[in-house]
């Protein structure tokens, strides 16, 4: 076997590519092949998730028209959660609306989630090294949509969002005759 090939400082390594390199010191001196296929961890799907309100509603995709059709007297928490088997979970961030940011059946997902992205830029809060977030709260007088983005050890990404939630407290009970 030759191994007057080119050598390179890095290298990215497919899912389809050899899992066999050598190393080349500064002198020129080469390694016999390393074999990276039980060294390697492969991962190429995003983490998947879920946002589940205290009332027990659950959400686990990007929703691209949200319907403000749930309601509620109390202020309610959100509960997001993420999962990624292979490389792990490296971040959890969220941000919680006062509307429909996406607002559009038609975008794929791909437009969806630049929309999202364009307009929450920075706003996002980010929790990292957990896979779990806890007691966002969703006040009293109020319309929410938590969007959440979910970030494993590679950086594959992924997005979720609830439905439409309405927090009202207008209402009165009258017990008098």
């Amino acid at each position: 076997t030759s191994l007057d090939g080119p050598y390179y400082d890095s290298v990215q390594i497919g899912e389809s590519d050899t899992k066999e390199v050598h190393l080349q010191d500064s002198d020129g001196h080469k390694t016999d092949a390393i074999d990276l296929a039980g060294i390697l961890q492969w991962d190429s799907a995003a983490p998947m998730g879920e946002i589940q309100l205290s009332t027990g509603n659950k959400w686990t995709d990007l929703i691209r028209k949200i319907t403000f059709g749930l309601f509620f007297k109390d202020a309610q928490t959100a509960t997001i959660t993420a999962e990624d088997s292979d490389s792990g979970v490296a971040s959890i961030k969220y941000y919680v609306a006062s509307e429909d940011i996406i607002a559009d059946y038609s975008l794929s997902n791909a437009e969806a989630v630049n929309k999202l992205e364009q307009a929450v830029a920075s706003s996002w809060t980010e929790e990292t090294n957990t896979d779990k977030v806890e007691n966002i709260e969703l006040n009293e007088k109020s319309k929410n949509v938590v969007y959440a983005k979910l970030t494993d050890n590679v950086g594959n990404i992924s997005y979720i969002s609830s439905n439409g939630i309405v927090l009202y407290s207008d209402s009165i009970t009258n017990t008098s005759k």
